[in-house]
C-alpha cells in the first residue's frame, strides 16, 4: 500500500490541475467579451499563431554594429540566424562533417 500522504498529494494536485484550467477558461472567456475595434486584432494574433506560448514565435529585427561602426537593422531570418552565431559562438572555427568526412 502506498503512504497516506500521497494519496493527499495526488488529489490536491488534480484540483490545482483543474482550478488552474478553469481560472484559464474564465480569463479567456473575459478576454473575448472585451474586446472591442482595436483590440480585436490582438486576438486575431493570438488565435493565429501557432500553438507556442505567446502566440507567433519569431525574433525581432535586431541592430548590429558593422565594421565600419555604422549600425544596421537585421531583419531577415538568415542574416539575424548569421548575427547570432557570430555573438554565441565567438571564435569557433567548426565545419559541419559531410558524408566523405565522417567515414
Amino acid at each position: 500500500m502506498c503512504n497516506p500522504v500521497y494519496w493527499e498529494y495526488k488529489m490536491l494536485r488534480n484540483s490545482y490541475r483543474v482550478m488552474i484550467g478553469n481560472m484559464r477558461k474564465a480569463h479567456q472567456v473575459d478576454f473575448l467579451q472585451s474586446l472591442d475595434k482595436k483590440s480585436i486584432w490582438m486576438a486575431h494574433k493570438y488565435a493565429s499563431g501557432k500553438p507556442l506560448y505567446g502566440g507567433k514565435a519569431q525574433v525581432p529585427a535586431l541592430e548590429a554594429k558593422e565594421e565600419n561602426g555604422m549600425m544596421r537593422e537585421v531583419i531577415s531570418c538568415e542574416e539575424k540566424s548569421k548575427l547570432f552565431e557570430k555573438t554565441f559562438f565567438l571564435g569557433m572555427d567548426h565545419m559541419v562533417p559531410t558524408h566523405e568526412t565522417a567515414i
